[in-house]
């Protein structure tokens, strides 16, 4: 009728276009606020037609509560993952800040660097073998494969 306006709900973030007369406030998704359903509610992410998520941020491991729109949390020093929930490598004890592992720790780190780093050049070969499958006799290999 004379003097109505439209909702100019948004699409996306609405379940349709229709709004409280009153109000003109739209129907939003889960996790969607603003008049129009324009964007996500604070502490969630990822504006979509399903709405929005919770952002679940770790409490102990993030800086902020609010993650950005992929939703990775905002993390500690030496914290990481998507909720900021773990401490990087070589670190321990979230509670206590994510703090150095131990001296003798660094011998295992090591020795586990190394192992990975011959598992990927084992990989490497077998990826070559695998593009390549040419039956080649080299008395080396024995000592080659050993070297692994």
């Amino acid at each position: 009728g004379e003097g109505c306006q439209s909702c100019d709900c948004n699409p996306t973030g609405s379940y349709n276009q229709s709004c409280n007369i009153y109000t003109g406030q739209c129907y939003c998704r889960p996790g969607v606020t603003g008049l129009r359903c324009n964007h996500c509610e604070a502490r969630k992410y990822g504006f979509s037609t399903e709405g929005c998520k919770d952002c679940d941020c770790d409490n102990i491991g993030s800086k902020d509560l609010q993650c950005d729109t992929s939703g990775q949390c905002p993390c500690l020093d030496n914290v990481e993952g998507r909720r900021c929930d773990r401490c990087k490598e070589n670190k321990y004890d979230r509670q206590r800040g994510c703090i150095d592992c131990p001296d003798c720790y660094n011998l295992v780190q090591n020795a586990a660097r190394d192992h990975n780093n011959k598992l990927n050049k084992l990989n490497e070969i077998l990826d070559q073998i695998e593009r390549n499958p040419t039956v080649i006799t080299d008395e080396n290999f024995p000592i080659e494969l050993s070297k692994l």
